[in-house]
């Protein structure tokens, strides 16, 4: 169906005229002369010895990351891309290649450290509501956010008021 709702009716194939002659060799020859496949080495460079491929840019698969037969993949190339860090794996030699004592800790041990530095942390931070802590009001760090927090309700308050003029004037509510 086309984009109409009619219903599409393939064109049959071409097919040759049954014809008594054979075709003529010349015909054979003209139709293998215009296939072109392309050149094996570049017309013009340096030397004749140039495969046509260097001459142009040209990328082989192992170096792209997609399909080397798709123009938009070619472009692509895996040595452009940014290294990911890996996690450094715990092992028993030390950073000159040999055995240190005491060994490395497990993945599992480092991952049990860093969950219980986590839990301390989050028991540092637990806020009490009312209890201000003494390093957080000696910075001078609870004053600028109370004053942070004035502002906002100021502004919002202004708001407020400007929204209840505006009804007061017959404009909609366009905040519900």
């Amino acid at each position: 169906m086309d984009k109409y709702g009619r219903r599409i009716v393939p064109v049959p194939p071409w097919i040759p005229v049954a014809d008594q002659d054979i075709q003529s060799p010349l015909d054979i020859a003209s139709i293998t002369n215009s296939v072109e496949y392309p050149a094996l080495f570049a017309k013009k460079s340096w030397t004749q010895g140039v495969p046509e491929k260097d001459t142009q840019v040209y990328w082989r698969p192992s170096e792209t990351i997609g399909s080397a037969f798709t123009p938009q993949a070619q472009n692509l190339r895996i040595q452009d891309l940014p290294t990911k860090k890996r996690k450094d794996r715990p092992s028993p030699l030390g950073a000159d290649g040999k055995l240190q004592y005491p060994p490395k800790k497990s993945r599992k041990e480092l991952e049990e450290d860093e969950r219980k530095q986590q839990l301390v942390q989050q028991k540092k931070e637990v806020l009490v509501p009312g209890i201000i802590d003494v390093e957080y009001l000696l910075s001078g760090q609870w004053h600028r956010d109370q004053k942070a927090k004035m502002e906002k309700r100021e502004k919002e308050k202004a708001m407020r008021r400007k929204l209840n003029l505006l009804k007061w004037e017959g404009f909609p509510d366009e905040s519900g």
